[in-house]
């Protein structure tokens, strides 16, 4: 832009030292080329609209279509339009996506690219910038169109038979072979009365039919009201071990979670670390300021299909964070939950948090903990076991996929 009012002012002098029509001609070619380049760009720039169309959630491994959408809402073409979308590495692009595109006047162009989730987290797409300008290339706009969205890649789940977690909640939804508890809503079939039985379990209709007393005969029952505790504190892994046991702790979290809510149960979350939304939406100075008052990543007891998807994004979320405690937030989600409810925990390799998990054994609630640090998992499970807690080692995905064979409680 500097050049061509440079240029237009050089033919202007050398008009009007020569004071020849054709320089004269000429000057005024230019500048009026010049202001009528201006206001095209001018005008043209207010009318362009991009957004970005993409599935926002995925899981791990699989692949994804971005879809950007360049619109031109004026009557005056675009003569050139550069985007550029920054795109983690994470997603499976190492450099930046750029395309030049020209627009006809009310036109619109889809521009297509896939990212893969290589990696669990929550990932920005973008900012996307563009730059357009004039044919000539003598007006050039720059400008931060969109800006970054959240890619969600949720934790790996690996299909599990059978959890085999304890239970003494009576009205279950899952059927027992243990007769603990009879559920009114499952009903086996009819046998003869007894003066042991309720006068609400007669079933009248089958007794007229048959011309003496019937009752109903119930299946037994249980209920899992399930707190799933993931510890993502850097200082419960040992160092070589940190990256690799805190994502399986994740996944093994993941697959339990995804188990229960099959069969109907009750599951919440807690995590001791850092919230990831938070570490996109703030400054790195403000978060590091922040970190000691920041909750943790948690979910609330609930069932169904979307909660799953809640407890997945909160994982997807979840990211290593050093606290010194977190057994008051613990606290506060074990006063919401049932007498006899389960807790299971994910840790790595050390053992700071078995007074927590006696005190909710005393409590009533039965307690599992998982250990996931190849360095440490056995030693902590033998100290687990020594002090009545139910522990378990699975330092690899096999472990978990073959849950019921491979993984026994230390004797």
């Amino acid at each position: 832009m500097i050049t061509a009012v440079f240029v237009a002012l050089a033919l202007a002098v050398v008009a009007l030292a020569s004071r020849l029509s054709d320089f004269f001609l000429l000057a005024y070619l230019f500048i009026g080329l010049y202001l009528a380049n201006l206001a095209w760009i001018r005008l043209a720039g207010p009318g362009l609209r991009v957004r970005r169309e993409f599935q926002k959630r995925s899981f791990l491994g699989e692949s994804s279509t971005v879809e950007l959408v360049v619109e031109n809402r004026n009557w005056l073409p675009v003569p050139w339009l550069n985007l550029n979308e920054q795109i983690p590495v994470e997603l499976g692009h190492r450099d930046a996506l750029n395309l030049a595109v020209a627009l006809p006047p009310r036109a619109e162009r889809r521009y297509r690219y896939e990212i893969t989730g290589g990696q669990r987290g929550v990932y920005l797409l973008g900012p996307l910038e563009i730059s357009y300008g004039d044919v000539f290339g003598i007006h050039r706009r720059e400008a931060r169109i969109r800006e970054g969205e959240r890619k969600y890649v949720y934790p790996r789940i690996i299909p599990i038979p059978d959890l085999g977690l304890p239970s003494t909640t009576p009205m279950g939804t899952e059927r027992s072979a243990v007769r603990i508890y009879e559920d009114p809503s499952r009903v086996a079939g009819v046998r003869e009365y007894t003066p042991s039985d309720s006068p609400r379990l007669i079933n009248w209709k089958a007794s007229a039919a048959r011309g003496q007393l019937l009752v109903r005969q119930l299946q037994p029952a249980v209920s899992h009201e399930v707190l799933i505790v993931v510890d993502l504190n850097p200082n419960e892994y040992s160092s070589g071990w940190a990256p690799y046991a805190s994502e399986l702790s994740i996944t093994g979290a993941a697959s339990f979670a995804n188990n229960l809510i099959e069969r109907r149960q009750a599951v919440g979350l807690i995590v001791n670390g850092l919230d990831r939304n938070e570490e996109i939406s703030r400054p790195a100075a403000q978060l590091a300021m922040r970190t000691r008052q920041l909750r943790n990543p948690s979910v609330p007891i609930g069932r169904g299909r979307r909660h799953l998807m809640g407890i997945l994004e909160m994982l997807a979320r979840s990211a290593m964070l050093p606290r010194a405690d977190f057994s008051a937030q613990v606290r506060n989600h074990l006063a919401r939950l049932s007498f006899g409810s389960t807790i299971v925990m994910f840790a790595g390799g050390r053992t700071n948090h078995l007074p927590m998990l006696k005190r909710m054994q005393r409590q009533g609630h039965k307690v599992m903990v998982i250990y996931s640090d190849p360095e440490h998992a056995a030693a902590a499970q033998a100290k687990a076991s020594s002090v009545a807690i139910n522990a378990f080692v699975a330092t690899d995905r096999e472990d978990y996929a073959n849950w019921g064979r491979r993984l026994r409680p230390a004797s």
